[in-house]
C-alpha cells in the first residue's frame, strides 16, 4: 500500500487498494458510533482524529486508545454557504469568545470534490466563527460554496489535540 500524503484531482476515482489509510490518516472521518468505527478504521495512526456522531464528539487515536478531544463546551452541526471570499461565518452561545474550535465535514464522502475541500479555522469572535474552506489542489478559498460541518469549540483546552487559528492562546 502507498504511504505518504496524497493528492486528488476532480474526477478521480479513489482506489482503496492504492489510497488505504493514507487518506484516512490527513482527514477526520465521521461515524455513527464507536462501534462503527472500529469496524471500519482498525488501524489508525496515533493523532488520528475522529467525529462520532451518537455522542456529538471529536476524538483522537493516543496509539492505544480514543480520547475526546476535549468535553466541547458546544459540539453541533452547521450549514450554510461560503461568502465571496470562501469564508462561512455562524454565530456561536458562548458567553466568552472561544479559544479553540476544530471542525470536521458533516458526512463521510469519496466524490473528489468533498475530498479536496479543508476547513480552516478563519476566525473567533465574541459572537462568531469564521471558518474558511479552501481547495487543496490548487490553495484557492471555495466562494459560494454550500458546506455542511460538525463543529466543536470551548474555552480553555489544556493537554489534548486541538486545531486552533495563530495567535489563540490556550
Amino acid at each position: 500500500m502507498a504511504t505518504g500524503r496524497k493528492t486528488v484531482v476532480v474526477g478521480q476515482v479513489l482506489d482503496p487498494d492504492v489510497w488505504g489509510n493514507p487518506l484516512w490518516d490527513q482527514s477526520v472521518q465521521t461515524f455513527a458510533t464507536a462501534a462503527d468505527r472500529l469496524a471500519q478504521f482498525p488501524a489508525p495512526k496515533a493523532g488520528a482524529v475522529t467525529w462520532l456522531d451518537d455522542v456529538k464528539r471529536h476524538e483522537y487515536w493516543t496509539g492505544t486508545s480514543w480520547q475526546a478531544v476535549a468535553a466541547p463546551v458546544d459540539g453541533r452541526l452547521v450549514a450554510g454557504v461560503t461568502d465571496g471570499a470562501g469564508v462561512f461565518t455562524f454565530n456561536h452561545f458562548l458567553p466568552l469568545t472561544p479559544t479553540w474550535c476544530v471542525v470536521s465535514p458533516a458526512q463521510q464522502s469519496t466524490d473528489a470534490l468533498s475530498l479536496i475541500m479543508t476547513p480552516v479555522v478563519w476566525a473567533l469572535s465574541a459572537t462568531q466563527i469564521k471558518i474558511a474552506i479552501r481547495r487543496e489542489d490548487t490553495h484557492v478559498w471555495f466562494p459560494g460554496q454550500p458546506v455542511s460541518l460538525h463543529v466543536s469549540y470551548g474555552v480553555t483546552l489544556r493537554n489534548a489535540v486541538a486545531l486552533r487559528p495563530a495567535g489563540v492562546d490556550e
